[in-house]
């Protein structure tokens, strides 16, 4: 809209000079050059506007999430997430899904907390290949822009047909998910799904 209404003005200048048998300066069409500049940069702004997504906090819930194979998540001295089966469920991790709104996508975003930590799961490229870390943050999470390094935190939830299964994609490394190994005992990282890792979960009941 903002793009046409300068096009509009662009004949108005045009068709007024021809009309006119006055002299008509180049410095006389300041005013309107000035009107254009502003408009033109109103819609650069628009557009890097729309293009980062924003996420606001809407929910929460606590939930022991585990993979497909049912290994549970269990949290190492080394702030390390570990997939193993567990007898017990006393060292089993609970997980504090905080849901987000978003405007865009039909997907859900979602931050992964530790329950009763303030640590977060994250996902960061500090070598070659995407990582999954577990980061401490007493920081704010409440509302999260794609174009921070907040964005770390963010998953997206992509949920299964059928609603019993689901997905963790990285908002800040697409196309990268959490994974688990075939093995037990393993660490929980970021793979891409072609990768012979398992990415499903499912919530424990």
């Amino acid at each position: 809209r903002c793009l046409q209404k300068v096009f509009t003005l662009v004949l108005a200048v045009e068709k007024f000079k021809k009309m006119t048998n006055a002299t008509f300066k180049d410095s006389d069409l300041l005013g309107f050059n000035h009107m254009i500049e502003e408009a033109i940069t109103r819609i650069s702004y628009d557009h890097s506007t729309r293009s980062n997504s924003s996420y606001r906090f809407w929910k929460s819930e606590s939930r022991k999430v585990r993979d497909y194979e049912d290994k549970c998540l269990v949290l190492s001295p080394s702030s390390k997430l570990i997939a193993l089966f567990l007898q017990t469920t006393e060292q089993e991790v609970t997980l504090d899904i905080r849901h987000y709104r978003t405007f865009s996508g039909d997907y859900q975003p979602v931050v992964l907390g530790i329950r009763g930590k303030n640590m977060f799961l994250s996902c960061t490229r500090p070598h070659a290949n995407p990582e999954l870390q577990v980061e401490e943050w007493n920081n704010n999470l409440n509302d999260i822009s794609s174009a921070t390094k907040q964005l770390r935190f963010v998953f997206f939830k992509k949920v299964s047909d059928m609603g019993s299964t689901f997905e963790f994609e990285s908002a800040n490394h697409r196309g990268w998910y959490i994974s688990t190994s075939k093995k037990n005992r393993q660490t929980v990282e970021m793979e891409v799904k072609e990768k012979n890792r398992i990415t499903v979960f499912t919530v424990s009941m």
